[in-house]
């Protein structure tokens, strides 16, 4: 049958840096609501394309930390 799901993953940037020989990738976490047992509808948003600095410029809201610290 199907899974349960994903509560995170791994994106990659690819050809960043101002110049042609200076570009670079990084793999990079993130966090999302693809779960058939969570619902996080703050992590449910897609299609946003920013730069990485933007990109790890946001932590994850307080209610989802709140609650995965106290599923530990």
């Amino acid at each position: 049958g199907d899974g349960r799901g994903i509560t995170w993953g791994l994106c990659h940037f690819r050809n960043l840096g101002a110049a042609e020989r200076k570009s670079h990738s990084i793999l990079a976490r993130f966090d999302c609501d693809l779960s058939r047992d969570v619902n996080e509808p703050a992590l449910k948003e897609s299609d946003t394309f920013v730069s990485p600095d933007v990109y790890f410029a946001f932590p994850l809201p307080e209610a989802v930390r709140r609650r995965r610290a106290g599923a530990k």
